[in-house]
């Protein structure tokens, strides 16, 4: 322990901290993400990740970054920051399409919040459904919600192609088009009194009966 220790002080002491209190206290906020998220030291390259930060205080708040930060780090475990290793780097490749997202979650609607619902319901993580509320409208991720209740049955990973639907503009039948979907009517409606025959129709009906199980040559 000692020497690993000793180790990530050589590391960390080979490159002067950077004067920038903003860009200190994000890089380090951002090792301290890390060690949560993996739960190992994250060795921080202060002169190239500190131009890195410096780069995104030109364009974003030091508050904005920070919820950058933890939505960055919130990505699920198969996401592509988890895969490069949730690096400063990955971080400024995200930030422009991670900052959209947390805009829209701070101003969501009733109508994107139960969107937003509704895909996570289907096995959609909130991150992607919140990235599809930011490139399509809520009209479009509804209608692909309707129809992927009629298909989804069918599909080996249903949320997967429900993503893949929201995102390709999968196409969906007209509404006045009939919905093949939905069982046939029954032949008689329930609140509906069925007629009687009428005396003419009753009484061929009975003829024929009798002429065909011969009772009409009885004696």
């Amino acid at each position: 322990a000692r020497t690993h220790a000793r180790k990530e002080r050589l590391n960390t002491a080979r490159v002067k901290a950077p004067p920038n209190p903003d860009v200190r206290t994000l890089l380090l906020r951002h090792a301290q993400c890390y060690q949560d998220k993996v739960g190992a030291p994250y060795p921080i390259s202060w002169a190239k990740e500190g131009a890195i930060v410096k780069r995104l205080l030109a364009t974003y708040s030091r508050d904005e970054i920070v919820l950058l930060q933890d939505t960055f780090f919130g990505q699920p475990a198969d996401s592509q920051a988890a895969f490069r290793g949730y690096t400063v780097q990955r971080l400024e490749y995200e930030a422009p399409a991670l900052m959209p997202r947390i805009k829209l979650r701070e101003n969501m609607t009733d109508e994107q919040r139960e969107a937003v619902a509704a895909l996570c319901g289907e096995g959609v993580s909130e991150a992607t459904a919140l990235a599809l509320l930011a490139e399509h409208p809520v009209s479009d991720i509804k209608r692909q919600l309707r129809a992927h209740e009629d298909r989804k049955d069918r599909l080996r990973n249903p949320a997967a192609a429900l993503v893949k639907a929201v995102r390709e503009n999968w196409e969906i039948p007209e509404e006045d088009e009939p919905d093949y979907y939905k069982p046939l009517p029954k032949a008689g409606r329930d609140d509906k009194e069925l007629v009687p025959a009428p005396p003419w129709f009753q009484e061929n009906l009975e003829r024929a009966i009798a002429h065909l199980t011969g009772k009409d040559n009885a004696p």
